[in-house]
């Protein structure tokens, strides 16, 4: 029953579109403010489609801006010194690419220094996998403070409804990263949610050495995942794993072990099989929308809820699918994005 109730929701659920409540696209074009407006654009592994999406709906609606891109490349040290440009040039936004350059650009709830973090410009945060569980809110509802944004990934009960609609199993095996805080809080949500699927969890992080991620056990890691039985393997949101992505997927194709992929990012280039994800460049257009309302329209940021798409994608690679000889029901070919 429960493969039947996926199915029509997520038939009713997936799609391109970001949220209703982004301007449709017949909708008269607002009037060019007489001076751009000027965005600090701060990422955290170099442009994705996520700021694509973000300038592109600021330029469909004829928003003048002028962005200074910063992109911390993986390096948190720098990220103190965006804060102090910040603080020098004082733009009239800024934006914010992931969980880890959210943290320190905002800081905490509970914890934010004046010192160190962005308290008095208005800010807007995407591809944070949780926020809550981040520490950078603490519900949805509007936060008073200088901030808004989206949640990024698709509910859990919705991931794992898509993933045992495709097939039945009880056994899910997930590969983390311990250090970074979008694996860590996947997994809690894995946790809490596995039980009501009647899904065991097979945990596994990968090896730390010299107080970072070791590439070279990734192998080793799904190999070990795999012998314990495991009949599914989760890619949660992570750039560390997403930089692993092909060799990830490879070593889990060598153990017949299917891969469920959290976000976009690691189905690109890989051989993940499938996922429910949300769309970077539809991230990036709600963004913008979030954007609009507080340049334009002149709303507080902390008066605007924290939001999510209301339609995420559910993508298939197709190639996986041979290679894996795991092919999904006939039904959901209807609604699946085919790589």
């Amino acid at each position: 029953m429960r493969r039947r109730t996926l199915i029509r929701s997520a038939a009713a659920g997936v799609g391109a579109l970001a949220t209703a409540r982004l301007a449709p696209a017949g909708a008269q074009e607002p009037a060019p403010a007489r001076q751009p407006f000027r965005i600090y654009l701060v990422t955290w592994r170099g442009s994705t489609d996520t700021d694509r999406g973000f300038l592109d709906y600021l330029r469909r609606r004829r928003i003048p801006v002028e962005v200074t891109h910063r992109d911390a490349g993986r390096d948190q040290r720098r990220l103190r010194e965006f804060v102090d440009e910040i603080r020098e040039v004082r733009p009239d936004l800024v934006f914010t690419w992931g969980t880890t350059v959210a943290q320190n650009i905002i800081g905490r709830h509970d914890a934010a220094d004046p010192d160190r973090h962005v308290r008095d410009i208005p800010i807007v945060f995407t591809n944070v996998t949780n926020p809550i569980q981040a520490g950078i809110i603490t519900d949805l509802a509007p936060t008073g403070r200088n901030l808004t944004g989206s949640i990024f990934i698709a509910p859990m009960a919705a991931q794992l409804s898509t993933l045992t609609a495709y097939r039945s199993i009880r056994r899910l095996g997930v590969i983390y990263n311990p250090l970074e805080v979008n694996s860590v809080t996947s997994v809690a949500d894995l946790r809490a949610t596995a039980p009501d699927f009647g899904l065991t969890l097979i945990e596994r992080p990968v090896a730390i050495v010299a107080g970072a991620p070791e590439r070279e056990s990734v192998p080793d890691t799904v190999a070990a995942i795999a012998a314990r039985g495991a009949e599914f393997l989760y890619l949660p949101s992570d750039s560390f794993l997403s930089r692993r992505s092909h060799d990830l997927t490879h070593a889990a194709a060598m153990h017949r072990l299917p891969t469920f992929a959290g976000a976009e990012g690691t189905l690109t280039g890989s051989l993940a099989l499938v996922g429910l994800v949300s769309r970077y460049y539809n991230i990036g257009r709600l963004a913008g929308r979030q954007a609009e309302r507080i340049l334009v329209g002149g709303e507080a940021p902390g008066a605007l809820a924290i939001e999510s798409l209301t339609r995420f994608s559910f993508i298939l690679n197709m190639a996986a699918a041979r290679e894996l000889e795991a092919y999904p029901p006939m039904l959901m070919l209807r609604f699946a994005e085919v790589l």
